[in-house]
């Protein structure tokens, strides 16, 4: 597929309670040829330490700050950041991402569904 420009983006959203549509709304940027910074990976490991923060395949041994850190060093080198918010939800990491978005004056899109619409 050729890109026809190439943006970078976050997605943040409660992956404990939303993974799947994360992920698929992840699949449906990259459809369009938008970079995916963050989530990088797809498969979740069992987090046996804090089953409430979700790891994926290669970061079992991460420790959790590191991971976060790894998150909003994504957000700043990104184009903008997309909050997933169906329900209206958004978690306290998500939120707090948000916010750091927010500070380095990135532009902040809400999606409610895995489908990117641009009239949203």
């Amino acid at each position: 597929m050729r890109k026809e420009f190439d943006m970078k983006v976050v997605i943040s959203g409660s992956f404990r309670k939303y993974l799947q549509d994360i992920i698929d709304l992840k699949t449906e940027l990259e459809k369009k040829g938008i970079t995916v910074l963050k989530p990088d990976k797809i498969k979740q490991v069992d987090n046996l330490e804090r089953p409430d923060f979700v790891k994926f395949e290669g970061e079992e041994s991460m420790p959790q700050l590191y991971l976060k850190m790894q998150y909003l060093k994504a957000i700043e080198k990104s184009d903008a950041h997309i909050t997933y918010n169906k329900d209206s939800y958004i978690g306290t990491n998500a939120m707090f991402e948000l916010y750091w978005a927010e500070f380095h004056r990135k532009n902040n899109i809400f999606s409610r569904n895995a489908r990117f619409n641009e009239n949203d």
